[in-house]
């Protein structure tokens, strides 16, 4: 396995560098540190991905999968306690088929590969 010397190589260097030349002030504050960068990301998508006041289809779809315990079990048998669950939070959801729901605009596939074992949700309007 050649791969990780370069990375860690080139990580290194640019530690002893930064450890005797710091990070220059000018730089930093003008574009931050790329540590804060990856901060700001991943705090920017944990509130948009973990945000409640959601309301779309798709989102809503996928936390009633998630609520329900059903991220790892996407079958037909389950489509009905979710389409409950959406209902519940306002939407028009029913059943259409083995893998589909329809939310009034035409349905949606949501499993792929149905009945079979490497079967998995998905988002796919079928328009």
């Amino acid at each position: 396995m050649i791969w990780p010397a370069p990375a860690f190589g080139a990580t290194a260097l640019a530690l002893i560098i930064e450890r005797f030349t710091g990070y220059p002030d000018k730089i930093y504050r003008r574009i931050g540190h790329p540590i804060e960068w990856i901060g700001w990301w991943i705090g920017w998508l944990e509130g948009k991905l973990n945000d409640p006041t959601h309301t779309t289809p798709k989102y809503l779809f996928g936390r009633a999968v998630q609520d329900l315990g059903y991220l790892n079990n996407p079958a037909s048998t389950n489509l009905q306690a979710v389409c409950d669950r959406l209902k519940e939070q306002g939407l028009t959801a029913t059943v259409s088929g083995d893998d589909k729901i329809d939310f009034g605009e035409g349905p949606v596939d949501v499993i792929f590969a149905v009945g079979d074992p490497g079967a998995h949700w998905q988002w796919c309007p079928l328009q």
